[in-house]
């Protein structure tokens, strides 16, 4: 158990990291709803249909969330949760920011998740220190050339490693004074990983990325709960398949069968990929071997109940574990209510049982 001063200075950082993150979520919430005029009747069904749900719990959910949720997908439903109450209160209930980024590094995957498949790791630099595959002590010379013998390769951060960012791929060109300059740029705690070989099928829809599975996960009632799944594919031959680079994401229905539509950055429904791909009737390869995996790992994760997954899929619809994230973004613009019909049972938890208070001692 902590010190009563140590709870204290954590519990102010994890105020001050969570109030910024209902800012942002406060200003996008705005800024995307600014398209949708507040007609009489959206009003009418705020006051009669939202506000009325969320009462019991203290809550007035903002306007601008209802309005965002819209614009979408064009009902008014209380359920949907708004990203100032998930950062601000859900995520801080059921999980502990405290333990995230040392448990999220990608260079431990192989101890938590000895039993899954994931690329195949080269090097690791883990606080300045060089490793190998077999996490033996190597030296930066070693490590570069390790590297080069694998002739291609992606470096990254092995901690917040969100939209994408500093990620570098290698080849059969690259020479060794630049993934020298790869390593001083990231400097320390990052990971040298083999390319992931993807499913045909997934691969067909944009072979320049790995077009990942995101997952969200619940541990909730002793039970793991999948909240939502979404495929995203990347565009115009970028190397991620985030938003940021202009990358779609489609709703994945319960069979692993897409919805036939997806969304991208600038919010509109599509039915096709930019490059004319139908998304119709496609579905995703190995994918209840995804949810098996989730269930049973998530088990093991208890001080983060709600839990973000990016997986890939082989050519033997093997999942490989991709990262996962223990402060993860809703999905709701992409799938509609996150918790779906645990959401009463949620709110309740969080706002008037209390369970898990003090939990996080």
């Amino acid at each position: 158990m902590r010190s009563p001063l140590r709870h204290r200075l954590d519990h102010m950082y994890g105020v001050i990291e969570r109030s910024y993150r209902v800012y942002k979520a406060r200003k996008r919430a705005k800024r995307l709803s600014k398209p949708v005029k507040l007609t009489p009747e959206l009003k009418r069904m705020y006051k009669e249909q939202v506000i009325p749900y969320w009462k019991p719990y203290g809550i007035k959910p903002p306007l601008s969330s209802v309005k965002m949720f819209y614009r979408i997908h064009g009902v008014i439903d209380p359920t949907f949760i708004p990203d100032t109450i998930w950062y601000g209160k859900i995520l801080p209930y059921f999980s502990n920011a405290s333990f995230r980024r040392a448990i999220e590094d990608k260079n431990y995957h192989d101890v938590w998740f000895p039993h899954i498949k994931r690329p195949e790791t080269i090097v690791k630099n883990i606080a300045g220190i060089y490793y190998d595959a077999n996490s033996n002590i190597i030296d930066k010379t070693t490590a570069i050339n390790l590297c080069l013998k694998q002739k291609e390769g992606i470096i990254k951060p092995s901690i917040d490693t969100g939209e994408g960012r500093l990620i570098k791929r290698y080849d059969t060109y690259t020479e060794d004074s630049e993934i020298a300059s790869i390593f001083e740029q990231l400097n320390s705690n990052f990971i040298v990983q083999k390319i992931v070989k993807q499913h045909a099928k997934i691969n067909a829809l944009h072979p320049y990325s790995v077009n990942t599975i995101r997952m969200t996960s619940f541990l909730f009632d002793n039970e793991v709960h999948i909240l939502s799944g979404i495929f995203r594919i990347g565009q115009n031959k970028n190397s991620v398949d985030n938003f940021a680079q202009k990358g779609i994401a489609s709703p994945i229905e319960p069979n692993g069968t897409l919805k036939g539509k997806a969304i991208g950055i600038e919010l509109n429904w599509m039915r096709e990929t930019p490059d004319k791909q139908s998304l119709k009737d496609f579905k995703i390869p190995g994918y209840q071997n995804i949810i098996d995996v989730i269930k049973q790992e998530h088990l093991k994760l208890a001080h983060f109940k709600i839990i973000g997954w990016d997986f890939s899929v082989d050519d033997t619809e093997t999942p490989i574990l991709i990262e996962f994230n223990t402060s993860p973004n809703q999905t709701q613009i992409i799938t509609g209510p996150m918790f779906q019909h645990l959401t009463q049972a949620v709110l309740e938890e969080v706002f008037i049982k209390k369970t898990y208070q003090k939990s996080q001692n």
